[in-house]
């Protein structure tokens, strides 16, 4: 058996025994027409968000359940994380765009926290 081909049986075997839940999920945020919010609602765990943005747009997450989530990494296109203007005080994570195209986004909870949030997600021009 060539090399290439063991490596290739190797690797599926690997990834075919990782159970499903181990495996990350990709969810894709898009607005209805002539609307600049959407919400989502479900389990974050393992979840990553992806949302196209126009340059100089503020993206606004606010969970309804904000007690029990850490942090909101939001990366660029180009994976540079975005530093967000959130107030502990506040509900709402805001982060400013810096170029057009695909941004992603992680929700990170507490490690005994609950893995499910409600959160409405805008995406404002300036």
């Amino acid at each position: 058996m060539k090399p290439k081909a063991l490596l290739s049986i190797v690797v599926l075997t690997i990834a075919t025994a990782l159970p499903t839940t181990a495996m990350a999920k990709t969810t894709n945020i898009a607005f209805a027409k002539g609307s600049d919010c959407g919400s989502y609602s479900g389990d974050f765990k393992n979840r990553t968000f992806t949302i196209y943005l126009n340059k100089g747009q503020l993206l606004t997450i606010e969970p309804q359940t904000n007690n029990h989530i850490k942090n909101i990494v939001v990366k660029t296109p180009k994976g540079r994380t975005l530093e967000n203007y959130h107030d502990s005080e506040d509900t709402e994570w805001q982060w400013g765009t810096d170029t057009t195209g695909k941004y992603s986004f992680k929700i990170l909870g507490y490690p005994d926290g609950y893995d499910y949030v409600d959160m409405k997600i805008c995406a404002y021009d300036f």
